[in-house]
């Protein structure tokens, strides 16, 4: 069902993938990233929960995430719902892609 939604839904400009921070990412998350790849869907990477650890914890797990999707640290967007960190970021990516006014949001 998601196959067919990706290859079809023609206004589809973005893909928001949410990633725990906490965790190094899935065989289904590498799936998604590489499914978004082959549609040509550009992916939001949004690192979420980096409330639960320290910026040293953070810095190294962003790093392995990175690496694990094969990917820039830039690429990431940390993101807490605790603290709002992160949400204009996302904010920023979403309307950029989306190619909509950001002062409209």
């Amino acid at each position: 069902m998601i196959e067919t939604y990706l290859a079809e839904r023609e206004n589809l400009r973005a893909v928001v993938l949410i990633l725990d921070i906490r965790r190094i990412p899935t065989d289904g998350d590498l799936l998604m990233l590489r499914r978004l790849d082959t549609y040509g869907i550009p992916p939001i990477i949004v690192v979420t929960k980096c409330d639960k650890l320290s910026k040293n914890e953070q810095a190294r797990q962003t790093g392995l995430i990175a690496a694990a999707i094969g990917r820039s640290r830039e690429e990431l967007i940390p993101f807490s719902a605790l603290s709002k960190a992160g949400r204009e970021g996302v904010w920023q990516a979403i309307t950029e892609l989306a190619g909509l006014d950001s002062a409209a949001t």
